[in-house]
C-alpha cells in the first residue's frame, strides 16, 4: 500500500499537481466535512490510546492473576516446634 501511495505522488508530480491537490484526492476528496472527519479520527485515536494506558495500569496493579487463589502461608508457619514429651 505504501508503494502505491509513493507511485501516486510520483505520477502527481509528473502531471504538475501540488502536494495539497494530491492530498485532497488521496484522503478526503474535497469533502466539506473534512474538519469533522479529522476531529473524529483524532478523538478515536486518543480514546483508544488512553484506554490502553488505563487498562495496562489496572492489570499491572493486580498481584495475582484473575481466577487464581492466593497463598496465606507465612514464615512463622515453618518454624520448628518442639515436641512435648
Amino acid at each position: 500500500m505504501i508503494k502505491d501511495i509513493i507511485e501516486f505522488y510520483k505520477i502527481g508530480k509528473e502531471l504538475g499537481l501540488t502536494n495539497k491537490e494530491m492530498n485532497k484526492v488521496l484522503f478526503f476528496n474535497n469533502s466539506r466535512y473534512t474538519l469533522i472527519f479529522k476531529l473524529i479520527i483524532i478523538i478515536m485515536i486518543s480514546f483508544w490510546a488512553i484506554s490502553i494506558l488505563i487498562l495496562t495500569a489496572e492489570i499491572s496493579r493486580n498481584t495475582y492473576p484473575a481466577g487464581t487463589g492466593y497463598s496465606t502461608v507465612r514464615m512463622k508457619d515453618f518454624k520448628i516446634k518442639k515436641r512435648k514429651s
